[in-house]
């Protein structure tokens, strides 16, 4: 008896909760109607906040908040909620709005009205020296061949799909060189600071409207920032290690887009043209996996 009271109240106090819960949804809806039909498109975003807070998939409160924030003029923000709108319930007015959408926030093949955009990154990079006078064996066991490293870019996007990118990249890099004459070697370690030269093409995911991939090759120019020779016998000019590291670059990224902000992620796969050390057949091949931001 006692447990059929326990669970006829539990029953009561679910039920009445799951009224007020609707009852307030409703409320903060019509306040939030009024207001939009009224002009007051700040206080209807507020209301229907409150709104989503309730119910994330309500695609009332969802519609009339992007046509409140396409009133404001933020259309990044209308964008976002016009693709949830889509998301929860596909229509081809509501796609065609976000199409147009996207075309005035991210060019839609037309030149942009904020055409430069930033990166910065975290990056893992793996440094490969290759060359007849590298000792492979001593450089892949005996080195520490991995570092941790930062990027910056600056891209020009003349449209959605094309951009020119430059930057930063900062890399350390180590390897052996063996002279086969007198069987010496002379494990190195070097940093260096490259600047890219890329030509970028951008294409919109077929898996989510918030997708793109990019694809673009260039070239670096890379300057040494310091260097050293960590064992062996020292050459015969141990201030002569090569201060440039010039070379091309393909890179390949995808871009998850929150309004005007993009998560990246990015590969980079650099090859030198100049040799390690002069005199010296030694160039580097780099690999760099990084994760950032766009902005």
């Amino acid at each position: 008896m006692i447990l059929k009271k326990i669970i006829l109240v539990f029953v009561c106090v679910f039920f009445v909760s799951g009224i007020f819960a609707d009852s307030e949804e409703d409320m903060f809806v019509k306040k939030g109607y009024a207001a939009y039909k009224k002009g007051n498109y700040q206080e209807a975003v507020d209301a229907f906040d409150e709104v989503l807070y309730i119910n994330p998939d309500n695609l009332h409160a969802l519609r009339y908040t992007a046509m409140s924030y396409l009133k404001l003029g933020d259309k990044e923000s209308a964008l976002l909620n016009f693709e949830r709108v889509y998301y929860l319930h596909p229509n081809p007015k509501i796609k065609k709005m976000i199409d147009d959408l996207k075309s005035e926030v991210r060019g839609g093949g037309q030149f942009m009205a904020y055409p430069v955009t930033f990166e910065i990154h975290a990056a893992f990079v793996y440094t490969m020296p290759i060359g007849e006078d590298i000792d492979l064996y001593n450089s892949l066991y005996s080195l520490d061949m991995f570092s941790f490293s930062g990027l910056g870019f600056i891209s020009y996007n003349f449209c959605d799909w094309f951009a020119l990118t430059s930057g930063l990249i900062y890399a350390q890099k180590s390897g052996t060189l063996e002279d086969d004459s007198t069987y010496d070697y002379y494990a190195f370690r070097g940093n260096y600071l490259h600047v890219p030269i890329v030509a970028d093409f951008r294409i919109e995911s077929g898996w989510s409207d918030s997708m793109m991939a990019s694809l673009g090759a260039g070239f670096y120019l890379g300057f040494g920032l310091s260097g050293e020779f960590l064992s062996g016998s020292p050459p015969p000019d141990p201030n002569g290690m090569n201060r440039t590291e010039n070379g091309f670059l393909i890179q390949a990224g995808t871009y998850y887009y929150f309004g005007s902000v993009a998560l990246v992620v990015k590969e980079l796969f650099m090859v030198s043209f100049s040799d390690i050390y002069p005199g010296y057949d030694a160039k580097f091949i780099t690999s760099i996996t990084s994760i950032g931001i766009n902005f």
